[in-house]
């Protein structure tokens, strides 16, 4: 029986040699950086007033580029307090059960993987969607911004779309919208990364980085390589054969830093994970197939 290595693989592949040669997408207004003041009577402002909005400021000072949901019982703001960068971000709220909903257009799309991220903290659940497909889902924030990501696979080729950011449960910030075309691996790494988030194995961007920890994430990569290349050799399955050629670039990369950052210790975490997971899956097919 032969399997396809890491799940989806094969699929994720597919989709980023799609997006290679793409420039890059474009998120209008992604840092909330763009405003435009709305007066007392603004039509849309009252509107939304009338269904349970609730603004914390007046005259209502809104992103230009996004738009609301027709949803009750929202807070919502443009807030001066602790950005991620630059002088503003969102706040959202969904009181009352309800979830808090703005969105934004994309465009500049080609058929393929991207990622796309945003930069969160507070109290309640963020998600991040496009039509019909939730990208991150009600991920819970931390009370120190950190970056939350999902893969979104454009496999109709669109040239646009649209994004969605909702709240719900108490307050969430948010900042510093991005979409990024990205390869086989760097898609199964933000995969991964929500798995180790969630279980708390990931650092966070303010701490310090254990150098020894560092390097033995990266000895158990480079002592992985050599059976995944001779496995992937035998039974040369593409998506196996890119997965385990970029790690041993990305191995490269990592092993360059003489002080690694949160962010590339991070990165070590992952690829140590995959670089396991899928010697146990290709050692298992090996073992049935009996080579």
């Amino acid at each position: 029986m032969r399997l396809i290595g890491i799940v989806s693989m094969a699929a994720l592949m597919l989709a980023a040699c799609a997006v290679q040669a793409a420039g890059p997408p474009v998120i209008s207004n992604p840092g909330f950086e763009e405003t435009v003041v709305k007066p007392a009577d603004d039509p849309e402002m009252l509107k939304l007033a009338n269904i349970g909005w609730k603004f914390l400021e007046q005259p209502v000072v809104w992103p230009v580029g996004w738009n609301a949901a027709q949803v009750s019982n929202i807070t919502f703001g443009i807030s001066r307090d602790n950005p991620h960068s630059g002088q503003q971000c969102l706040q959202l709220w969904g009181e009352s059960g309800s979830s808090g909903y703005i969105n934004a257009r994309v465009t500049g799309l080609k058929a393929g993987l991207y990622k796309m991220s945003f930069y969160g903290r507070g109290t309640g659940k963020a998600t991040l969607m496009t039509p019909g497909i939730h990208i991150i889902l009600n991920r819970p924030m931390r009370a120190t911004w950190a970056r939350y990501s999902g893969i979104f696979r454009n496999t109709s080729g669109a040239a646009e779309t649209s994004i969605t950011l909702q709240a719900h449960g108490k307050p969430v910030w948010f900042d510093d919208i991005t979409i990024e075309a990205c390869d086989v691996l760097e898609a199964k790494r933000v995969m991964e990364e929500a798995q180790l988030a969630a279980a708390g194995k990931l650092l966070d961007e303010s701490a310090k980085v254990d150098q020894h920890a560092y390097a033995q994430h990266l000895s158990a990569i480079q002592h992985a390589l050599p059976r995944l290349q001779t496995l992937a050799a035998a039974d040369p399955i593409p998506a196996n054969v890119e997965t385990i050629k970029l790690l041993a670039v990305r191995l490269e990369a990592l092993q360059r830093s003489t002080a690694p950052t949160v962010d590339e210790m991070n990165a070590a975490i992952c690829y140590r994970t995959i670089s396991e997971q899928l010697l146990q899956e290709l050692d298992f097919v090996d073992a049935e197939e009996g080579r």
